[in-house]
């Protein structure tokens, strides 16, 4: 079980956790290796399939507030959610509403429970299991940017499919990527919003208008990092 202590240190023993392209375990990190992030960016998690971490962004603005981005090595980060403790209760949740009983979810509640507060509830999410974990998360939880974006393709392929696309349909697919802008507004957000724009018959002048935005946005360097 990875430990929280102190925000940034991984501990001797863990379990992995899943993000959408990668799973992360704690590792040992080299002062050599850890000189190769972006200076705001500590890594505390590495993937065991890719050369990404996932690491704190201590923003100059709020430092004693770090959000959660995963970052790669003499590249940039794409910010995942906007605080640590948001992402410890998806981790919870997420174990809680996969399990087939309570007691399997059990340490990863008891991990978030002896970190923040209010605590988590056991069993809170059964109630709540008609939504799935994606739209769980978003609604109690908070904003991640992997889960807005899986539910704007997830819509396009349902739009894609469809014999008579309709504008209802495309702004239904815009509408997740743009709750996504508005609650990070970083490039990477903005980069993906560019891309979904390209991909739509008649929106190439939006398309352009969102790529200028990515230079604008915050963490412009995490265009580097394409998960």
């Amino acid at each position: 079980m990875f430990s929280l202590q102190s925000h940034v240190q991984p501990a001797a023993t863990h379990n992995t956790i899943l993000l959408p392209s990668s799973t992360f375990a704690a590792v040992p990190l080299t002062a050599a290796a850890a000189s190769s992030f972006h200076p705001l960016v500590r890594p505390i998690l590495h993937s065991t399939t890719e050369d990404l971490y996932l690491s704190l962004l201590f923003p100059l603005s709020s430092p004693e507030s770090p959000k959660v981005c995963v970052s790669a090595p003499n590249s940039g980060y794409v910010v995942v959610c906007n605080s640590l403790q948001e992402y410890a209760l998806r981790y919870a949740t997420h174990s809680e509403m996969s399990s087939d009983s309570p007691a399997p979810a059990a340490p990863a509640v008891e991990l978030y429970n002896s970190f923040f507060t209010p605590p988590h509830v056991p069993g809170e999410t059964a109630k709540f299991l008609k939504y799935g974990h994606a739209k769980y998360t978003l609604l109690r939880v908070g904003p991640f940017r992997d889960l807005y974006e899986s539910l704007s393709l997830s819509k396009l392929s349902s739009l894609s499919s469809s014999p008579s696309p309709s504008a209802t349909g495309e702004l239904d697919v815009l509408s997740s990527a743009e709750a996504s802008n508005g609650k990070f507004g970083t490039a990477s957000s903005f980069l993906f919003y560019s891309r979904l724009l390209a991909g739509l018959q008649g929106r190439e002048d939006e398309a352009r208008d969102a790529a200028r935005n990515v230079m604008k946005a915050d963490g412009v360097s995490a265009v580097a990092v394409d998960l």
